[in-house]
């Protein structure tokens, strides 16, 4: 019984694992609004999740959008 518990253990264990690194394709940044504090970035891994945002602190605005392999 001990063993068959060892085993169901070692074998969520080993399924749990990573399955490959995950590339960022994409980078893109731009910090260049330095004097009123706005920015952007964006990026694109070769896990298909994708992320862009970016915002300006006077006004209060910004934007966020996410996509991701369901």
């Amino acid at each position: 019984m001990k063993c068959l518990i060892v085993l169901a253990a070692l074998i969520a264990i080993a399924a749990a694992a990573p399955q490959g690194d995950i590339e960022v394709r994409n980078l893109d940044i731009d910090h260049s609004g330095l004097v009123d504090g706005s920015y952007s970035f964006s990026y694109d891994q070769s896990d298909d999740h994708k992320r862009e945002e970016s915002a300006m602190p006077f006004p209060y605005r910004g934007t966020l959008k996410t996509a991701a392999k369901e």
